[in-house]
């Protein structure tokens, strides 16, 4: 398993979140956060390997309407902390 972050930029304000509506139909896609700066959307993807991701990538997610454009970035090594 492998698992990458995904900034997405919108072409499109989208403010309605339809963006985080498509998101979460792909069960890949572990969450989603609409945020200011460069990008609109970050997500957190979980997938088998990196063909997968692609695949998502290309022809889920890139394909929306309302994206823009994508960077994607492979995580290495993580921990996790509790938020509260």
């Amino acid at each position: 398993m492998i698992s990458a972050y995904l900034f997405i930029s919108l072409s499109t304000d989208n403010s309605d979140n339809t963006i985080l509506d498509s998101l979460n139909s792909i069960p890949e896609v572990k969450s989603a956060h609409r945020v200011y700066g460069t990008y609109d959307v970050v997500i957190f993807i979980v997938a088998e390997n990196t063909k997968i991701l692609r695949e998502i990538t290309l022809k889920s997610i890139r394909q929306l309407g309302f994206v823009h454009s994508t960077m994607t970035l492979l995580s290495l090594s993580s921990f996790e902390r509790d938020a509260s």
